[in-house]
């Protein structure tokens, strides 16, 4: 089940803006951060998600440069 839709995408996203941000960490292990993100739904080709971390939070060390997964579980229910 992929969803393509820009449209649908950013509905979800500015629903439920709190994701995870998994990076890999020095010791070469999968990290999981929950975060904030703000969608910038006019830059890009399908937009830009745009987070903040504090200065004092090393995960903007760790993911500068590196590929990163954003992970967005949006609303629960069985």
């Amino acid at each position: 089940f992929e969803e393509t839709r820009d449209e649908v995408m950013h509905a979800l996203l500015r629903a439920h803006p709190f994701g995870l941000l998994v990076t890999q960490g020095d010791d070469g292990w999968p990290r999981a951060d929950a975060i904030p993100f703000l969608l910038d739904a006019a830059r890009g080709a399908h937009g830009t998600l745009v987070a903040h971390v504090a200065r004092a939070n090393p995960l903007w060390r760790q993911a500068d440069g590196q590929r990163v997964l954003a992970v967005f579980p949006g609303p629960q229910a069985y």
